[in-house]
């Protein structure tokens, strides 16, 4: 697990370790996105059952950053008020994935 959400494994010698960016609906072809998008595959099926790592940050994506900030809702959401997530990687999503990432990566 630890492998395969740090590393991008694409042949790039980059790893993941922090997601350093605001990630939106229709970013594409992105480094930062797909550290995104392997950090929620790493998360399980309940976040992103369909586990696509592609670089590009369109609806499967989105609907899983909205099942994460759902899931850590008290964290991410409740600061600003919002009961349902809005699949927006900003400020205080991307401190609870970073966070997570340096857990897992000890």
């Amino acid at each position: 697990l630890k492998a395969g959400l740090i590393d991008l494994s694409d042949g790039d010698s980059s790893a993941c370790y922090a997601i350093a960016d605001n990630l939106y609906f229709g970013i594409t072809n992105n480094k930062q996105v797909r550290c995104l998008q392997e950090f929620l595959k790493g998360q399980g099926p309940s976040v992103y059952p369909e586990g696509l790592v592609t670089g590009n940050f369109y609806f499967l994506t989105q609907s899983a950053v909205s099942r994460f900030q759902e899931k850590y809702q008290e964290e991410i959401l409740d600061p600003f008020g919002l009961q349902k997530g809005t699949g927006y990687v900003g400020s205080l999503t991307r401190t609870k994935i970073n966070q997570l990432i340096r857990l897992i990566a000890g």
